[in-house]
């Protein structure tokens, strides 16, 4: 009894695997639990005898019985240094790995989303740079511009800042003066207002509509030309097609929002 139970080594053994699923193996735990009690608690062997009769401990004859049904060759470093189950189970793929190795992911081996930015501002600018030659036999370059449903195409060159709307001139095309500012607004922020010359033709919409077209188109065309100038403008939101339109009107309603007067009887 003592020499079965004296050593932490031979509880390890008694707890492995082997034994724990072998058909005695009740009766080897029984014996590990009552002396890892007594163990802790200090107790005596007078004490670990009382509390075996307690226990209902098996007898000595009982252990020897269950351990000479082991295979005798195997040493005891072999029973306790022996793989666990799971590792057995794992190795034969029939349980899973741990949630840490299922749910890791790896970081990603292409270019991060700031690479990404970085390179698409790069190809970009390098797109502008090239359009920058683009330019027709005069000298001009084209851009369209849309706002509502008004188109503007644009042709922007080196002159001397005069601005002509569908063969007029702007003063003449758009008789309201913040139409006109509308207009130069792009060529006064990028400081060419005297610089370049701008001819365009524009169609559909209502005269504000047109002005805007206009001012879009030549935004577009001076960041063409300049692509040093793109920054400038798109500060000031010139670059952007202004998408917004009239809502339409609904159908037992006397505008988009706006109801017939409720009348209760």
């Amino acid at each position: 009894w003592r020499s079965l139970t004296g050593s932490l080594a031979a509880l390890r053994a008694l707890s492995a695997p082997t034994l724990r699923t072998a058909p005695y193996s009740t009766t080897l735990r029984r014996v590990a639990t009552v002396h890892v009690r007594c163990l802790c608690s200090g107790e005596t062997s007078g004490a670990t005898q009382e509390r075996s009769g307690k226990e209902s401990l098996p007898t000595p004859e009982e252990v020897l019985e269950a351990f000479d049904r082991t295979d005798a060759k195997r040493t005891l470093d072999e029973i306790v240094n022996e793989p666990s189950s799971a590792e057995r189970l794992r190795e034969d793929g029939l349980i899973l790995p741990p949630m840490g190795d299922v749910y890791y992911k790896p970081p990603p081996s292409g270019p991060t989303p700031a690479q990404i930015k970085q390179q698409k501002m790069a190809q970009q600018s390098k797109s502008l740079r090239e359009a920058k030659g683009k330019r027709d036999a005069k000298g001009r370059v084209y851009a369209t511009g849309k706002r509502k449903s008004s188109v503007a195409r644009v042709w922007v060159k080196e002159g001397t800042g005069q601005i002509e709307v569908n063969r007029a001139l702007l003063d003449e095309y758009f008789r309201e003066s913040h139409q006109q500012m509308a207009v130069r607004l792009p060529l006064e922020l990028a400081q060419v207002a005297d610089k370049f010359d701008v001819w365009c033709t524009v169609k559909g919409g209502g005269v504000k509509g047109q002005a805007e077209a206009v001012r879009h188109g030549i935004a577009i065309a001076l960041q063409l030309y300049d692509p040093a100038l793109r920054s400038t403008l798109k500060s000031a939101l010139l670059l952007r097609r202004d998408d917004r339109v009239v809502e339409r009107k609904k159908p037992g309603q006397k505008k988009a929002r706006k109801k017939f007067q409720w009348v209760k009887r």
